[in-house]
């Protein structure tokens, strides 16, 4: 897999945040939420967020799930097992586990790849590299500054990677740890926001 290869797009990043929005809403006027099986995938990471935090609660609708009558699953009816869910008794999180709001590191022509022979930001390479790092935290937990430089040479820099770090540090997207290792922090997909990186 190429590292350039970035799995995370920016729409699970705008689909998660503006989930959360919804969620708020919904709380706002004492509501649930019918969770589709066709729902954008985004939407999916503030829920199971949430729910390993124990802010919401999930109720299947619809149907019974079918009864195991033995150890395989291969034999079930897969259609059995879709359904609907209802999100229901959402509690917001507390303000210390939010996104800050910081703006993105830049400097002076070429000093860092996301900053262009002119002096401009370029903000699909900076949402990329940001991405990149992002995913290898949430599928590693408390991987190694070490290892986060190993697997991201020769894309970035060190202190590229470094300086990533300690914005995403300071935007409370992830949690420097110790031996240096990184977790992200509950709210890591709204480090986004609603903004676009299409340009």
């Amino acid at each position: 897999m190429a590292v350039i290869d970035v799995k995370f797009k920016e729409s699970l990043f705008r689909n998660a945040s503006r989930f959360m929005e919804i969620l708020e809403e919904a709380k706002s006027v004492n509501k649930g939420i019918i969770l589709s099986t066709l729902s954008p995938d985004g939407a999916f990471i503030p829920i199971f967020n949430c729910f390993a935090y124990n802010q919401l609660e999930v109720t299947r609708i619809d149907q019974k799930p079918p009864k195991l009558e033995t150890y395989s699953t291969k034999s079930q009816e897969r259609t059995l097992l879709e359904c609907d869910f209802i999100i229901s008794k959402y509690r917001s999180p507390d303000e210390s586990s939010k996104i800050v709001s910081v703006p993105p590191p830049t400097g002076i022509p070429c000093s860092r790849i996301w900053v262009d022979l002119t002096g401009d930001f370029n903000r699909k390479l900076f949402f990329r590299s940001v991405a990149t790092i992002l995913r290898l935290i949430v599928f590693y937990p408390g991987v190694t500054l070490r290892s986060l430089l190993d697997r991201l040479t020769p894309f970035l820099e060190n202190f590229e990677v470094k300086l990533l770090l300690d914005w995403l540090v300071a935007k409370n997207a992830i949690t420097a740890g110790p031996h240096t290792g990184y977790w992200v922090n509950q709210h890591w997909y709204a480090v986004f926001g609603n903004e676009s990186f299409d340009n």
